[in-house]
């Protein structure tokens, strides 16, 4: 099995989750705005983004490191396929009841495409050994 397809995608989505943590943690009021319509600005809800977002960036941190040797560190791949997809499944969610601004297609379509590759991914290496 080729894995440099994989390795390529794996940091790609690395940089995304940590470019996309980064700039979701610094301008919480923008990025709110921008994918939901809102300005809530709530203790709760500051709390609540900042600690999501710092995950989302420790995410982005492991899959760098999957893409460095995908087989040792496939279960990193089965972990994100389940993150990706439940998230993917929650914005669809809030799209489908207009809690979300169409934007949100973009996050939508990325956590779904990694999050499919990475359950391809376990799935084809589950035999394999290091």
């Amino acid at each position: 099995m080729n894995l440099n397809f994989y390795k390529t995608c794996f940091k790609i989505m690395a940089i995304g989750n940590i470019i996309g943590a980064i700039v979701a943690m610094f301008s919480m009021s923008g990025h709110l705005e921008m994918f939901y319509g809102t300005a809530d600005n709530s203790t709760m809800l500051r709390f609540y983004h900042f600690n999501l977002w710092f995950f989302v960036l420790m995410l982005g941190v492991g899959y760098w490191i999957m893409g460095q040797d995908p087989i040792r560190n496939r279960v990193m791949a089965l972990i994100g396929a389940f993150g990706k997809l439940f998230i993917m499944g929650t914005w669809i969610h809030l799209l489908s009841m207009n809690q979300a601004k169409p934007l949100i297609l973009l996050a939508i379509a990325y956590d779904g495409f990694f999050g499919i590759l990475m359950a391809i991914f376990y799935w084809k290496t589950r035999g394999m050994k290091e």
